[in-house]
């Protein structure tokens, strides 16, 4: 559709090299539009606190980065008593929770939510995440009624909860 060249040159056993050709542009003259759709979207501080529930401390380190990034404050936890120490010592009401669904101590992310649930007599917005494929255990994720994503989990996917945690807000 673009009318570029297009090549493909191949040895066997040693791989082969793709290439397109598209027409030389001046830089400098060209006008690229940003789509200010997205961009205040993705600048927007959120100031939304989030609680992050992983055994694994590089998945917490991670996903706080990335919270943080976005403008949530962030409380991470390793399991659920670590989860209800920590909220319990900030003295308030999380905005949303996303759990492992495996943790340490035959624990899930779903004891881990019900606890903080209980905690607040109250339904905070919960994701499940979960590397787990056996049925049984995304049974127990379904039966929870919490929204579950797979791992490896998309960022935006990530992003798209956040901003359902903000609606209520905005209201």
């Amino acid at each position: 559709m673009l009318e570029h060249r297009i090549a493909v040159e191949s040895q066997p056993g040693k791989g082969s090299l793709f290439s397109i050709s598209g027409q030389n542009v001046d830089i400098d003259n060209c006008h690229i539009a940003p789509d200010m759709s997205v961009i205040p979207e993705l600048n927007k501080s959120t100031e939304s606190l989030l609680v992050i529930i992983d055994d694994e401390a590089t998945v917490r380190e991670g996903s706080q980065a990335l919270f943080e990034s976005w403008g949530c404050r962030v409380i991470t936890a390793s399991g659920k008593d670590d989860a209800l120490d920590k909220i319990k010592q900030l003295k308030q009401r999380p905005d949303g929770i996303i759990a492992d669904y495996r943790l340490r101590h035959n624990e899930t992310g779903i004891h881990a939510i019900h606890a903080i649930h209980d905690l607040y007599d109250n339904k905070i917005p919960a994701l499940v995440v979960t590397g787990d494929i056996a049925t049984e255990r995304l049974q127990d994720v379904a039966r929870s009624g919490f929204q579950m994503l797979h791992k490896p989990v998309d960022a935006l996917k990530l992003r798209t909860f956040l901003r359902n945690l903000q609606l209520p807000k905005t209201k």
